[in-house]
């Protein structure tokens, strides 16, 4: 594997992670929504507040100690990598999987 190759896997998780940190933040504006029985329609700026809230920011870097461990993984161990990458990905907060 080339260390683009492994970049590439890193950054394909890195955004899987944020992918998975914006639902969550879509389901609390909708549950907020459906609690005070209205529609905002400017969701997108509510998203992008709950993006640069501090739980948002704790909620990636959580995930980080586990992507640079994938990376160390793929960069260590060739034959063993998919093995590794799996459980590695397995032991992410249960919240991003």
């Amino acid at each position: 594997m080339t260390n683009q190759e492994r970049a590439a896997i890193v950054n394909l998780i890195r955004e899987y992670v944020r992918a998975t940190a914006d639902i969550q933040a879509l389901l609390s504006i909708l549950a907020l929504e459906q609690r005070e029985h209205r529609v905002t329609e400017d969701w997108q700026a509510d998203l992008e507040a709950m993006r640069q809230s501090p739980e948002y920011a704790a909620r990636i870097a959580a995930s980080e100690p586990g992507i640079a461990e994938i990376d160390q993984a793929l960069a260590e161990d060739v034959q063993q990598e998919e093995n590794n990458l799996m459980e590695l990905i397995a032991r992410l907060p249960h919240h991003l999987a």
